[in-house]
């Protein structure tokens, strides 16, 4: 925010895949993700609707990642117990426990594997986006190094009469 309120949106600056979204680079925003509304102005619609994809697929597999550990407690619990406890009045509790952990292990590792690939995918669409905002960003610096400016100028001769002519000024 700067000193009147108003938010000052630093688009000269480098951007980076942050987590299941963007950052920039350096300056004061850098380590924390740029806002929806910011980005809408940075990328461009496509860039910006393969954003949304990407960051919603991020979120869906950070998810079913989520889904998978909390499946997996369980399981490790259960499975650490029918290790380590033995019942002489039911000798084949171990086993029954095994099955069931054995149960739970199935959509612990279905869900951690798939949030996992999920996440990956959507990693590298958002590098991708980054990457091409970086290139689309160092062609406009380029652009503004290289100036070519042509300017009308009057010239004074000997006799003060006036001459008209042109200034060619190439900056690079």
């Amino acid at each position: 925010m700067g000193g009147w309120g108003y938010a000052t949106l630093n688009d000269s600056t480098e951007i980076a895949r942050y987590s299941g979204s963007l950052t920039f680079t350096e300056g004061r925003g850098a380590g924390n993700a740029i806002r929806e509304d910011d980005l809408k102005q940075l990328l461009d619609s496509l860039q910006f609707q393969r954003y949304e994809i990407a960051n919603r697929k991020f979120i869906k597999g950070d998810n079913k990642q989520s889904i998978g550990v909390l499946c997996g407690i369980p399981t490790a619990i259960l499975t650490l117990i029918a290790a380590t406890h033995y019942n002489s009045d039911d000798p084949g509790l171990s086993k029954k426990l095994y099955i069931i952990s054995g149960a739970l292990a199935l959509p612990t590792l279905t869900f951690y594997t798939l949030g996992t690939v999920q996440k990956s995918k959507a990693k590298r669409e958002l590098n991708r986006i980054a990457d091409e905002y970086n290139s689309e960003l160092e062609l406009k610096r380029a652009a503004r190094l290289l100036q070519f400016e042509f300017e009308p100028t009057v010239f004074i001769d000997r006799q003060n009469a006036p001459s008209y002519g042109a200034t060619v000024n190439l900056t690079f």
